[in-house]
């Protein structure tokens, strides 16, 4: 959700393009269905599954008829999120010992994730 809401105040202004409204309704209901505390779990991966294909829209949409400005701004927000993504999944297995590099360690997950609001 927050790519999408990234991706969408950075293209939104200059871009009409079908696959930009698509991924708004779908960040409204994506960020809907985190917000039910009690959502299933099929449909919260329904959610990311959808969101994440509109993402891939867009960023082809963009690849193939945005301007030079656009294609940087979706770059930089995939590159971000991605990284993002990447030093989670990292921090998750840390204990395995799969780092080859022990000074490169990713911040422990517990550190990563946003606070749960009780």
């Amino acid at each position: 959700v927050r790519l999408a809401r990234e991706l969408i105040a950075a293209l939104g202004a200059d871009l009409a393009v079908p696959e930009l409204r698509e991924l708004e309704t779908l960040a409204v209901h994506g960020a809907d269905v985190l917000d039910r505390a009690r959502a299933e779990p099929a449909e919260m991966e329904a959610a990311i599954f959808d969101l994440r294909a509109s993402v891939g829209e867009l960023v082809g949409q963009i690849r193939a008829t945005g301007d030079t400005q656009a294609r940087e701004a979706v770059w930089r927000l995939v590159l971000a999120a991605s990284k993002q993504e990447l030093d989670r999944e990292r921090a998750l297995v840390v204990d395995i010992g799969f780092e080859a590099d022990p000074s490169d360690m990713p911040t422990p997950i517990e550190q990563q994730l946003p606070p749960v609001d009780r």
